[in-house]
């Protein structure tokens, strides 16, 4: 009764039915972030700021970032085409449509999986900067461990991406826990032997059962269909990639940033790299609980509004849930800021992570946290530019933002360090912020002169 209750209660309103998506995504990614945190305190206990965590956390950094780059560009280009190809052909020509763009997909994440491979001895020395010796090589044998969960994940979040288009939030939601359950079981069971390639391996196999969960998922609901060798020829796959050009491009330049913020903190000594990513843990956490939530939920919504050319409705739901995120993450911050150096003492203060590191890392975490309510509300703005296929404002924006780090990097750093680079980081946010929601008030009402004037052109 109170379940039928709760989906008569969503439906009255597509506000509601946000809120009712967030809270599912929520609760799903809560429980993946708690798991995560988890992970991290059981490599912190194993193995503190040693020099193999700062081996493992460089040599992971250029695989997320192509993972960012080429495949987490991908759903943004491709949900809105979908469902337009849905809503006009039928869900038989959107399966084709996914299809031939798995295909596409996966061949361009295996060839750059390749690439990045025969390149690892001259990739690893640049990012890790005054890396050498023992600790050299061990980064460049932990990259090529974690390297095929680009492709695995690659391909998971487009299938994560058609489940959320279509509504099913909760496996998506869930899929991401596989990594950590699988991390923290080889670190237990494998650490004393392997050391932290241990967690290398863990993490590959969590990616590979996140892709086997989404595959049968998408599978049994018959969403996709077999692809074509001559798929990009298609014209809604052209589509598809019209959108993705500019987006791979803000993409790599957006997400080189966490790249060049390690490679930086690589120059600062021994254990800094450890430093600020321990530091950026908990609100990283917190950031991809709220951005998942808000952007898992509100893109489809978003995607459909626009369809319909209801302009209106998409300002009242932006007003509404920038209201929100704005209070949240403010309260966020001072609750992070008060209490930084207690919850990192908690989380990690055991083992070989010793109370000199929890004040270290105590700083980084304060300084980190004041991006929180800016990162929010430029997810809201970077969504919406995604339905209103407006991607080459974020490229643009992506640009700015990529000078502004390495300019903030630089003059913070040598003021205060590590947490300097924490600080630059939160900055750029804010800058970032701006730029979007200004573009996107402005596309808005672009977009609302001409759908009222004589045969004004469609979005």
């Amino acid at each position: 009764m109170a379940v039928r209750r709760f989906a008569t209660w969503q439906h009255a309103s597509t506000n509601r039915r946000i809120f009712a998506a967030m809270v599912v995504v929520g609760a799903a990614t809560v429980l993946s972030k708690v798991l995560g945190m988890a992970k991290d305190i059981v490599v912190a206990s194993y193995f503190g700021t040693s020099d193999a965590v700062d081996a493992f956390f460089i040599a992971q950094t250029v695989p997320t970032f192509a993972i960012s780059v080429i495949a987490g560009s991908i759903p943004a280009a491709l949900v809105p085409v979908y469902l337009r190809v849905r809503e006009r052909d039928g869900s038989a020509a959107a399966g084709r449509l996914l299809g031939n763009v798995l295909l596409l997909a996966g061949t361009a994440i295996a060839a750059s999986c390749l690439v990045l491979a025969l390149l690892a001895p001259v990739i690893m020395p640049v990012v890790g900067a005054r890396f050498g010796g023992d600790k050299l090589i061990l980064t460049r044998h932990l990259f090529l461990l974690v390297l095929p969960g680009v492709f695995i994940s690659g391909i998971s979040g487009m299938l994560a991406g058609i489940l959320n288009a279509h509504e099913r939030f909760l496996v998506a939601a869930l899929t991401p826990a596989f990594m950590s359950v699988l991390s923290i079981a080889f670190l237990v069971a494998a650490a004393d032997h392997w050391g932290i390639s241990a967690l290398a391996i863990g993490l590959t196999t969590g990616y590979a059962a996140e892709l086997a969960v989404l595959s049968w998922s998408v599978r049994t609901r018959h969403l996709a269909a077999l692809p074509r060798w001559a798929s990009w020829r298609d014209p809604d796959v052209q589509r598809v990639l019209g959108q993705y050009v500019p987006l791979v491009i803000g993409g790599a330049v957006m997400n080189s940033s966490p790249l060049i913020d390690q490679a930086m903190a690589a120059t600062l000594g021994s254990g800094s790299v450890a430093q600020l990513a321990y530091g950026s843990k908990l609100v990283a956490a917190g950031l991809g609980l709220g951005g998942t939530v808000v952007s898992t939920a509100i893109f489809p919504h978003f995607s459909r509004m626009v369809a319909s050319r209801d302009w209106s409705g998409l300002r009242h739901t932006l007003l509404t849930y920038t209201r929100l995120a704005l209070v949240a993450g403010v309260a966020a911050v001072v609750l992070i800021v008060t209490f930084s150096q207690p919850i990192v003492r908690l989380l990690f203060e055991r083992g070989q992570f010793l109370a000199s590191d929890t004040h270290a890392v105590a700083r980084v975490q304060a300084l980190y946290a004041v991006q929180i309510p800016f990162y929010i509300l430029g997810i809201l703005g970077v969504q919406l530019l995604h339905a209103i296929s407006a991607n080459r404002v974020l490229m643009w924006v992506s640009i700015g933002n990529f000078f502004t780090n390495v300019i903030g990097n630089y003059v913070f750093m040598r003021v205060w360090g590590v947490p300097g680079i924490a600080f630059a980081t939160s900055m750029v946010y804010f800058l970032s912020m701006v730029a979007l929601l200004t573009a996107v008030w402005k596309r808005l009402g672009e977009l609302q002169r001409e759908s009222v004037a004589p045969h004004g052109p469609q979005p």
